[in-house]
């Protein structure tokens, strides 16, 4: 446990900056919305303007947790020639433990407590303010998950977001491409009617290559798993 913590430690001084400047964004998106609740004296127009620019943030805010999950995933890459722990040997296993937990810590936990006076001030009772952490956990989740897989499976911050970017866009073809066939050539519901199972099976599959890279370490089979899942996930979920 002392050497997850270690580890936990020594990222959070390699991300502190990065992590004030991201901090700025939230606060800086939550400051806006309690300026028009508490009673700012603007136009509608201004409001729409003011609303894109929250938009802006929230776009902001999600590139860079994506951005320092990577970071956190490949200060000690798994993949790649320089894929070791360099100052003392450590399992697997307990880096992974060390990476999810500090990303719990960095870049979630801190996006609740930056929310909960939000949350506050907008009155919610107990249910509420309980899904509105959920829903927040699931949200900063899902993008720890996107950044893990691609870091995992690189062993650069280049070709990190290139591939992931190529592994989104081929994967948002290969389900447009069975949105359209299957019905054609199976008579039954069209897969857009299955968002949700095929976020589920996506989720199921990053985690398991996540898992894979840290404890095997041998990405090809990890890439292959991914080009696998990218093309069947869709027919199985209907």
């Amino acid at each position: 446990m002392n050497l997850v913590l270690h580890i936990i430690a020594k990222d959070f001084l390699f991300l502190r900056g990065r992590l004030a400047a991201w901090l700025a964004v939230m606060v800086v998106k939550f400051a806006i919305g309690f300026w028009l609740v508490l009673g700012a004296d603007v136009s509608d127009k201004a409001v729409t303007n003011i609303q894109g620019g929250v938009a802006g943030l929230i776009v902001i805010d999600a590139a860079l947790t994506l951005l320092f999950a990577a970071l956190l995933v490949q200060e000690d890459a798994v993949a790649g020639s320089a894929a070791f722990w360099r100052t003392r040997p450590i399992s697997g296993c307990r880096l992974l433990a060390a990476k999810v937990l500090g990303a719990a810590l960095l870049l979630v936990v801190p996006a609740l407590v930056v929310a909960l006076p939000w949350w506050v001030v907008c009155g919610l009772t107990p249910r509420q303010f309980g899904l509105a952490a959920l829903e927040v956990v699931l949200f900063q989740g899902a993008l720890l998950a996107v950044a893990f897989t691609a870091a995992s499976v690189t062993d650069s911050l280049g070709r990190c977001f290139v591939w992931g970017l190529v592994g989104v866009a081929a994967t948002q073809g290969i389900a447009g491409g069975w949105g359209y066939w299957w019905p054609k050539w199976f008579k039954v519901s069209p897969p857009g009617e299955m968002m949700l199972l095929h976020a589920v099976l996506a989720l199921l599959v990053m985690l398991g290559v996540i898992s894979w890279q840290y404890l095997t370490r041998r990405t090809k089979v990890a890439l292959a798993i991914l080009l696998v899942s990218a093309v069947a996930i869709t027919p199985a979920a209907i």
